[in-house]
């Protein structure tokens, strides 16, 4: 009984309709069945003829009726091909290639990029003009499309986050024009406000935004409190934060090295937490309880807030 030949080539093909070369490339993605079921090689090309469906440049993204590149890309694609040397071996090709796609990857200027990923698209085309590799060709075009998308979020990210920074910092000066407290400080948000009127409505003396003074800035950096409460009698006294922002990356950063910094030196801290400044009363309450159990417990004197 005689086999079966290879539905591609006519090679023998033993028990399957595909020979072993053909089998291989099967498994690679390269052999497909068409519409009419029958198995076929696929020809990778990196120009293709013209058709009616659309495409874009994986590059510029423009307008590429030919196949991957549109016709600006494509020719500037050909020129840097020209200035490589027709003898570089097949693995200088592939280091080459390697290398510049690394080197791209660390790229900020998005132009730059570009450039460069038609240098790369020349590399490939090269090698397999020369050595009829297709190894690169292969491969190029996910590599450019994973650049350019790469380095476009980034960009795009990059923008948006200028913008927002632009926003918040506007805002925050806004802010700090339209909320003065009863004293005449300027506070940064409406819980800032609320509660350095509640130290002003009951007589306590504050201070707002003052460099921490018994922190040792040869050691660990300076830091301003939100409200410094001194205490008669001493030279030190009790000092206020409130945390009014806890989806911040920064900000909850900032607010952990703060309270390990009051931590280590011993200070005496009322912390208030954003939830907290809806209840005035209440907090009015705690916050006078809480200087006046701090004040006999650090200063071993009595206040009457």
């Amino acid at each position: 009984m005689s086999g079966k030949i290879c539905e591609i080539c006519g090679e023998p093909s033993g028990m399957f309709p595909l020979c072993k070369k053909h089998l291989k490339l099967k498994k690679e993605g390269k052999v497909i069945k068409n519409d009419e079921d029958k198995w076929e090689e696929i020809k990778k090309e990196i120009i293709k003829p013209k058709t009616n469906i659309e495409t874009k440049c994986i590059i510029c993204g423009k307008e590429a009726p030919y196949g991957s590149l549109c016709k600006d890309c494509f020719y500037e694609m050909k020129e840097y091909k020209n200035q490589f040397d027709k003898n570089s071996k097949m693995y200088e090709l592939t280091d080459y290639y390697y290398n510049l796609k690394d080197n791209i990857f660390r790229m900020q200027d998005i132009e730059k990029i570009k450039n460069n990923c038609k240098k790369l698209f020349a590399i490939a085309t090269l090698a397999d003009d020369l050595y009829e590799n297709d190894t690169l060709i292969n491969k190029i075009e996910n590599d450019i499309r994973k650049i350019i998308e790469q380095k476009t979020k980034i960009q795009d990210s990059n923008i948006v986050d200028i913008k927002i920074q632009e926003k918040i910092t506007k805002k925050d000066s806004q802010k700090e024009e339209l909320l003065r407290t009863a004293d005449g400080h300027k506070v940064k948000s409406r819980g800032e406000k609320i509660i350095d009127d509640i130290l002003f409505n009951n007589r306590i003396p504050h201070a707002y935004g003052m460099t921490v003074a018994e922190i040792d800035t040869q050691i660990d950096r300076s830091i301003e409190c939100d409200w410094f409460i001194p205490i008669i009698g001493c030279s030190k006294g009790i000092y206020i934060e409130y945390w009014g922002i806890d989806s911040k990356k920064d900000y909850n950063k900032n607010k952990e090295q703060k309270t390990l910094l009051y931590k280590k030196y011993n200070l005496p801290i009322i912390e208030i937490e954003k939830d907290e400044i809806d209840d005035s009363q209440a907090l009015t309450t705690r916050i006078r309880k809480e200087l006046n159990n701090l004040a006999k417990e650090k200063f071993k004197t009595i206040t009457d807030y």
